[in-house]
């Protein structure tokens, strides 16, 4: 089978020609992906591709031109997995959140001492208030941190061509083709 293409625009950009087109995929992706002529995209000699949009069902996978063979390769993002049969995102596997404690230690101590000085007679009113020592000893503590989170498990990765047979059928990128 084919990819379906649907010129958008053409415009000239100097001695070259720029095509704007939606490719849609197949229900049985071609290994090595697809051969796009100039019947389909009125350009004979590509000399490079760009995304420039799609469907939502597009944002699963990349669109990658081999200026080599003249085809258009749908690459799944993989982190480093084999590709899969059918549509689906990546799941990088996120590994336990670890713990993390505060504690606030004690704030310290306060220290009064009430003493009449040696001769004093006693205050029954509020008239005349004595002056009394007050200490404060000891320090304001700092809260203590312990623990780490952990990191994900994310792992970097080579995108892989979409499976052969795989059905893409319902992928469509927007793409920019220049060449001449």
């Amino acid at each position: 089978m084919a990819a379906t293409v649907k010129v958008v625009r053409r415009d000239s950009l100097g001695t070259s020609y720029v095509v704007y087109a939606d490719v849609t995929g197949d229900a049985s992706y071609p290994a090595g992906g697809y051969a796009l002529t100039k019947g389909q995209i009125g350009i004979t000699n590509v000399t490079g591709a760009h995304k420039i949009g799609g469907n939502p069902t597009s944002g699963v996978l990349l669109p990658h031109w081999d200026t080599t063979n003249a085809k258009l390769m749908f690459i799944l993002p993989t982190g480093g997995a084999a590709a899969p049969a059918t549509l689906t995102a990546p799941v990088a596997a996120a590994a336990g959140l670890g713990t993390l404690a505060v504690a606030a230690p004690g704030l310290g101590t306060l220290a009064a001492t009430a003493t009449p000085a040696s001769g004093a007679t006693a205050v029954n009113s509020t008239s005349a208030q004595p002056a009394i020592p007050v200490a404060f000893t000891g320090a304001l503590a700092a809260p203590v941190v312990s623990g780490a989170l952990a990191a994900a498990a994310l792992t970097g990765g080579q995108g892989l061509e979409v499976g052969d047979t795989t059905d893409v059928s319902t992928v469509t990128f927007r793409m920019m083709f220049i060449g001449t």
